[in-house]
């Protein structure tokens, strides 16, 4: 398995990637880490992959109960529930519950500043 496909899992997978530069090996612990086995690949590859587009956020127009999520992770992308994560698309809209959770539960995740936002979304 080529080091690009050990990425694709980790991506496929919401696994967080270790600090760069890393090796084939690095990757190929933390799967093993995190008990991604053959027969999890191999029922994983049966299931198709959640093509939601997620919600642009857009800090004026955040719903009140809801937060602007941004993921901070090396990874191209994650999914969390019905979000969808990406390194062009890191700042996504959801429920101060569903953000809790995520930030609580998953390294990498915090609640934006609209300053933040603002610098991201003027690039």
């Amino acid at each position: 398995m080529l080091k690009q496909d050990l990425v694709e899992l980790y991506e496929k997978f919401n696994l967080e990637l270790p600090d760069e530069p890393y090796t084939k090996n690095e990757l190929l612990y933390g799967l093993e880490e995190s008990n991604i086995t053959t027969e999890t690949l191999k029922k994983f590859n049966g299931k198709s992959e959640d093509e939601s587009i997620g919600v642009e956020p857009r800090y004026a127009g955040v719903d009140k109960g809801s937060v602007v999520v941004v993921m901070r992770r090396k990874n191209k992308s994650f999914s969390y529930g019905k979000h969808s994560f990406s390194d062009t698309k890191p700042y996504v809209v959801m429920t101060d519950a569903e953000a809790k959770e995520l930030v609580n539960s998953v390294k990498g995740f915090s609640i934006a500043s609209a300053e933040e936002i603002k610098r991201f979304y003027k690039k």
